[in-house]
């Protein structure tokens, strides 16, 4: 993910590879992630630091969740970039 401090891209909580959603501000990130489904997010703060995020919305059910789990290292292969 490329972008200024404040830039975030959200992807899919069982394919982590399908980018969803883009855009600037940690509001207009907020807005994007759903009390019924699984998330990845990359949010960048600023030019050192990268944030890495696996939402789990407190509306999903648990197979949801299990799948979602079951694509953490796929998520992190692909953002070279970000450390856990």
């Amino acid at each position: 993910m490329s972008g200024g401090a404040g830039s975030w891209e959200v992807f899919d909580g069982t394919n982590p590879t399908k980018s969803l959603a883009k855009g600037v501000g940690i509001d207009s990130l907020k807005g994007q992630l759903p009390d019924d489904a699984c998330r990845f997010a990359v949010y960048t703060y600023d030019e050192n630091w990268i944030v890495r995020l696996h939402w789990k919305g407190p509306n999903t059910g648990a197979m949801a969740k299990v799948k979602s789990n079951g694509q953490l290292e796929a998520f992190a292969k692909s953002q070279p970039l970000t450390k856990v």
